[in-house]
C-alpha cells in the first residue's frame, strides 16, 4: 500500500521496528503539479557494498523524516507500507480515536 508520510505513520513505523528509509524520486506529475519522494522503510540498513539498487539513498528513520515534510509544497512524500503491516497500522490508529 504507498500512503503519504504522516506524523502517525513515522511513529508507527519506528514501534513495528523499522529503522531506516530507502527513497527514491518521482518524476514530476503534471496531474498533481508536483513531483514526489516515495520512501519503503526498512530494518536493517543495507550493505555499502551493495548499491541502493532501484532507490536515492538510505537514511534512518530516526534523524530526517521530521524535517523532510517541511522541504516543499511542491513535493509529494508518499511511503510503501507492507501487506502485513496494514492491519496492524489500523489497529494502532483505533487507539486515537
Amino acid at each position: 500500500m504507498k500512503t503519504l508520510l504522516r506524523p502517525y505513520l513515522l511513529d508507527f513505523l519506528k514501534k513495528q521496528g523499522y529503522r531506516y528509509f530507502l527513497s527514491r524520486k518521482v518524476p514530476y506529475n503534471p496531474e498533481k503539479s508536483c513531483s514526489g519522494i516515495e520512501l519503503t522503510p526498512v530494518t536493517q540498513r543495507p550493505e555499502t557494498s551493495i548499491p541502493f539498487i532501484g532507490f536515492d539513498t538510505c537514511f534512518q528513520i530516526s534523524k530526517q523524516p521530521e524535517n523532510i515534510t517541511l522541504i516543499s509544497p511542491e513535493k509529494e512524500i508518499t511511503v510503501f507500507i507492507k501487506n502485513e503491516d496494514i492491519c496492524a497500522l489500523k489497529k494502532y490508529l483505533l487507539k486515537f480515536f
